[in-house]
């Protein structure tokens, strides 16, 4: 049996414009925006760690019925975004900063039609952490609000001291920057 719902996504995945810019260092991001001229609302899309705008279709789709036009990101190092190391599968980032400038140029530069509409931000775990350095950073930014859902503020270190936890996760980074 054919699930109708699912080509219904597939088609609408199909609408999406699938394009890139150029972050820091030069750095391609990819992402996908999808518009229709009667949507007056935009909804910003920031995946998590390790999930690219691929893992939103039917996110996207819901809300793109529900009378927005999306855009979602690709992180760098993630998804279909350049990676800045030899190894696919090593997720690396200079600084964590590069990635909310990253988001600061999709939002300037590729925001989809929002004319006389509302714009809101919906980010999920490192998505969230990224979008509050965001809004942190940009007391003039386009949105009307935000939903965080569980935005990757800190790490749960199991009862550990934070000086021991802190200590581990640096001999861990050392010893993955050895492999």
């Amino acid at each position: 049996m054919i699930d109708k719902s699912k080509t219904k996504i597939d088609e609408f995945w199909q609408l999406g414009s699938f394009t890139s810019f150029l972050g820091v260092n030069n750095t391609r991001i990819e992402f996908v925006s999808f518009e229709k001229e009667k949507n007056k609302s935009c909804l910003v899309i920031v995946p998590g760690r390790s999930e690219g705008y691929l893992k939103y279709k039917e996110v996207a789709y819901d809300f793109f019925c529900r009378g927005f036009n999306l855009i979602i990101m690709d992180h760098r190092g993630q998804g279909l975004s350049q990676r800045m190391t030899l190894n696919p599968q090593k997720g690396y980032v200079s600084s964590f900063s590069d990635y909310v400038n990253d988001l600061n140029v999709l939002i300037d530069k590729h925001l989809p039609l929002h004319e006389n509409g509302e714009v809101y931000l919906l980010a999920h775990s490192m998505g969230g952490c990224i979008a509050a350095s965001y809004l942190d950073v940009n007391k003039c930014h386009p949105f009307k609000a935000a939903v965080l859902t569980s935005p990757m503020l800190g790490i749960n270190a199991g009862g550990l001291p934070t000086w021991l936890a802190k200590l581990i996760v640096n001999i861990g980074s050392w010893l993955n920057n050895k492999i």
